[in-house]
């Protein structure tokens, strides 16, 4: 499971949906974290359902999600 300063990942009763509750100001740091865990998730499942919770959500760092691992990530989202 997924702990971050800012992400918690939250658990689900379906082994293909994954569930994250984002609280606060996202770091560079919490991205990748969250992206590279995605990515293994993708190569683990064909497909998967993701939900997000933004909880007291105070945006992002700038250029947080601007790391290769998170690209990948939304690059995978978009084409698996």
């Amino acid at each position: 499971m997924l702990t971050t300063s800012s992400i918690v990942q939250v658990a689900t009763s379906r082994d293909d949906l994954f569930a994250f509750r984002i609280i606060g100001k996202i770091s560079r740091a919490d991205m990748t974290a969250m992206a590279e865990y995605v990515n293994d998730v993708f190569d683990r499942h064909d497909k998967i359902d993701m939900l997000l919770i933004f909880d007291k959500y105070e945006g992002a760092e700038t250029g947080a999600s601007l790391s290769w691992d998170a690209l990948k990530s939304r690059v995978r989202a978009l084409s698996e």
